[in-house]
């Protein structure tokens, strides 16, 4: 939701004041380092759970003793920025138009907000766990909502500052956290059940383990995912990061667009392996994948090969189109790439095997700090961008084989050939066919309609060169044609 008014918040409040808002998302992803684990531990555990109702009381109890986690280091981190805001003001941000004060005061701001944010995490990975994915994004969505459209009557009415944005984060923030885990405690049981439900350091032992090897992966893939946008902020004038924020928000589409299968696939897949079902779970893993290939391949495609058009068709502003065409094109994929290897991943925590991902992720970091600094220094915001690409080039042709080679031996040839990289080629192509028709993109409905063909042709192309995707739309077709026809 935010990506459709971030032309206007960059024209409200400037594309200083808006690298700030890129500020607070980076400082928002690196405080998840500080759950140690416990948001992808609980969600697994809950999974396992839930099915045994002889168990939902240990289930309780789980919540409650990480609570006892969450919550005071969610006040640690909100404090910890707060209390560095004027070194990061003085001696790491460059700002031209906002004063030192401003960009202290709103770095004090953005620490509120990181703290009163950061436990609702924690709550969605618990409703994940207990499969309530389409009650979890009813509220995430309707969040998201008020968090983007209702900041505009705030930045139009009561001041058109970076503050004021701030401080509705805030309030919305604190309205997220506390209904989710009124919901968690609600779904989990009965009143007493929650009252009853005490903290217990056996239940803290039974998820160190897996705990600590997801606190390893979050802490590398977090370093891995913010240093490109930290590098800049320091390398670069912050306008410049305003932009790049601006492309990173467009490409973000790209994960968003995966996430709910991952939402509710890991405890699906954590449930089948507890069942040691395993046929059943290779089955639903393979069907996954095909089905990520082509949303993925088809929303990425169009992406990248339409960059300029739709950046023109977006902000209105030829100049940035022009200027961000080449980054968003990298950074796009870069977010395919990755959301190709979101399911494979699914599978590694389902099947508690951790080792692999902090591996890969830690001599990534090796690679990827000095690689950064040399990108951002000889290209600036494309060379910031590369990062994703090369990482993720990686993960496709080292991670994943080695996974499959693990838990399912021989797998990664068919994950490839079959599953991933057919459907890609066929979107690719299609959307590179189709820019040799498209006339020149004007702002208008027409405009609109005719990369809305696009987006519809290259969804065809790529659904069909799936087999699992393919089969499904063919029987959904049947039945529906059979249906009319028997009435």
């Amino acid at each position: 939701m935010m990506i459709a008014f971030i032309p206007l918040y960059l024209e409200i409040l400037g594309a200083e004041s808006f690298g700030l808002v890129g500020i607070m998302l980076s400082l928002q992803a690196i405080s998840q380092m500080f759950d140690f684990g416990v948001g992808g531990a609980v969600n697994r555990e809950l999974a396992t759970r839930v099915g045994n109702r002889e168990r939902v009381p240990s289930a309780a109890n789980l919540i409650r003793t990480l609570e006892w986690v969450v919550w005071p280091m969610a006040l640690m981190v909100g404090g910890l920025i707060s209390l560095c805001s004027e070194w990061i003001s003085t001696v790491w941000l460059s700002g031209q138009q906002l004063s030192v004060e401003e960009l202290e005061n709103s770095l004090i701001i953005i620490g509120v907000v990181v703290a009163c944010l950061w436990p609702s995490n924690f709550y969605l990975n618990c409703l994940s766990g207990l499969e309530k994915q389409p009650l979890m994004n009813v509220i995430t969505a309707s969040f998201t909502t008020l968090r983007s459209v209702g900041v505009l009557p705030v930045l139009f009415f009561l001041a058109p500052t970076i503050s004021a944005f701030l401080w509705w984060n805030v309030v919305v923030a604190v309205l997220q956290t506390l209904l989710l885990a009124v919901v968690v405690w609600h779904t989990i049981g009965t009143r007493r059940l929650s009252l009853d439900a005490k903290f217990s350091f056996d239940e803290l032992a039974s998820v160190a383990k897996f705990a600590s090897g997801m606190f390893l992966i979050t802490v590398l893939a977090l370093v891995l995912t913010q240093v490109d946008r930290l590098m800049l902020s320091g390398l670069s004038p912050l306008s410049e990061l305003g932009y790049y924020t601006v492309a990173l928000s467009v490409a973000a589409g790209i994960g968003k667009l995966i996430q709910p299968m991952f939402t509710a696939l890991y405890p699906r897949f954590s449930r089948l392996h507890a069942a040691e079902d395993d046929i059943g779970l290779t089955e639903l893993y393979r069907q996954s994948c095909q089905w990520s290939s082509v949303i993925l391949s088809a929303a990425g495609a169009v992406l990248i090969v339409f960059s300029e058009q739709i950046l023109y068709l977006w902000t209105g502003d030829a100049d940035t189109s022009v200027q961000l065409r080449c980054v968003l094109a990298v950074l796009v994929a870069g977010a395919v790439l990755n959301g190709l290897v979101t399911i494979p991943y699914a599978l590694q925590l389902a099947k508690g095997w951790t080792r692999l991902s902090v591996g890969v992720n830690a001599v990534s970091v090796l690679f990827a700090i000095p690689f950064c600094y040399q990108a951002i220094n000889s290209y600036g915001m494309l060379g910031a961008a590369s990062l994703c690409l090369v990482l993720n080039v990686t993960y496709v042709f080292v991670a994943v084989p080695l996974m499959h080679q693990k838990l399912l031996p021989g797998g990664w040839l068919r994950w490839f050939f079959n599953d991933t990289f057919p459907i890609i080629c066929t979107a690719i192509i299609t959307a590179l066919a189709c820019s040799f028709l498209l006339p020149e993109t004007t702002r208008d409905l027409i405009g609109l309609l005719w990369l809305g063909l696009v987006c519809s042709i290259v969804g065809l192309a790529a659904m069909f060169s799936s087999s699992v995707v393919r089969r499904f739309a063919l029987e959904k077709l049947q039945l529906y044609f059979g249906l009319n026809l028997s009435n």
